[in-house]
């Protein structure tokens, strides 16, 4: 059997790509397959053919006979078509598969152009949020139903990940314990100033286990300014059958922010069925030499991907603060490099009803939820009574 070469045009948005690979090769189990890219001199500094290549490996390794990349000015028509008549000229294929979803406009004319004239040539384009197109040398259409995972997403856009997706409570748990952080705000407030403090870094640094009962008597009213005793703090510690003599920094997380994020976790992939390659919890990420930790991310049934910003409250001025600088943290999150479909999303347990910073998340292109879509009626009248 003869080579196949497929080619890929290579630009900012990588998944279109992988979806292509990913269909092709479940509808054409072909071997002895090229990976021809047709890229830029900038789209190669970002390493956007690597990150495609790093997306499919555990797909590409079976089918693959080589990588192949041809340079192109993506503003010169010409020259790009010259490239790939040298291409081509050097190199004999039975059949080439083209898709020209990727580069620039003038990339997709030149390549379309060049592939309809060249033997044994099949040109595919995929429109955003459409199906894909068979465009020479018949027309017909495909409905792709291919799923990116979380890791193949990440990997598309060269960014590194790590998380667990482990939680310490289950939803049926998780969906109720917003009653008793409400019950207990002041000692809530007190535990997160605790842990924030010098003093406590210091008592658990290196992964120690705290004992809240031995805590300096000095020390701790030093941290603690609303009153809040020891004895209040260890009580909070049996509502969740913590051991006060023996609390983990993981279990104090929980209680001063961690058990919501579980929630919307839990509560997003119970309600839109979202496989566990799908969605994730507490993700750190490294892109580059930036690094930061996403609350939860998850892939939709079109391969978007949505980022979402946990505070469990935001109430007052203190709170409005950290609404504010939320919203702007997930902005800039977005702009540096999910892809141009990826979503923004903040949620809370709050209810907003600020204009300024409704406005802001509207003008930030970011889907606020709050307490009034996160609760059920039954939920909602626990709190009103």
């Amino acid at each position: 059997m003869g080579k196949t070469a497929i080619i890929l045009l290579v630009s900012q948005q990588t998944i279109p790509n992988v979806i292509f690979l990913k269909w092709f090769f479940k509808n054409n189990m072909q071997t002895n397959v090229d990976i021809i890219f047709v890229s830029t001199h900038k789209m190669e500094v970002d390493e956007k053919s690597d990150c495609i290549k790093n997306a499919t490996n555990f797909m590409l390794i079976k089918f693959i006979s080589s990588f192949n990349t041809i340079i192109v000015n993506e503003n010169n028509m010409q020259q790009i078509q010259s490239e790939l008549k040298k291409y081509f000229t050097k190199h004999s294929y039975q059949n080439v598969i083209a898709n020209i979803t990727g580069g620039t406009k003038l990339m997709s004319i030149a390549a379309y152009d060049f592939f309809k004239n060249l033997a044994n040539s099949e040109i595919y384009y995929q429109p955003i949020n459409d199906d894909l197109q068979k465009l020479n040398p018949t027309k017909e259409m495909y409905e792709v139903k291919e799923l990116v995972t979380l890791d193949e997403y990440f990997k598309a856009y060269g960014i590194k990940t790590e998380y667990k997706n482990k939680c310490l409570f289950s939803f049926e748990v998780n969906k109720n314990i917003y009653k008793i952080i409400e019950k207990n705000k002041d000692v809530v407030n007190a535990l997160r100033a605790c842990r924030n403090s010098d003093y406590f870094k210091k008592k658990t640094k290196g992964g120690k286990l705290a004992n809240f009962n031995e805590l300096d008597e000095e020390q701790f009213t030093k941290v603690i300014k609303n009153g809040v005793s020891k004895k209040e703090i260890c009580d909070l510690f049996s509502e969740f059958k913590f051991d006060s003599n023996a609390v983990s920094g993981e279990q104090i997380d929980y209680i001063i922010g961690g058990w919501f994020e579980e929630f919307v976790f839990q509560k997003i992939q119970k309600e839109q069925n979202i496989p566990n390659d799908k969605i994730a919890i507490n993700v750190k990420i490294k892109k580059g030499e930036t690094e930061q930790e996403l609350d939860v991310v998850y892939i939709d049934t079109k391969n978007k991907l949505h980022v979402i910003e946990c505070k469990s409250y935001v109430d007052g001025n203190k709170g409005s603060d950290v609404l504010s600088n939320a919203l702007y943290k997930i902005q800039a999150i977005i702009k540096s490099g999910f892809g141009l479909s990826a979503k923004s999303h903040l949620y809370t347990m709050s209810v907003v009803n600020k204009k300024s910073a409704l406005n802001r998340a509207k003008d930030f292109n970011i889907t606020l939820v709050d307490r009034t879509s996160l609760l059920s009626n039954e939920d909602k009248e626990f709190v009103d009574g």
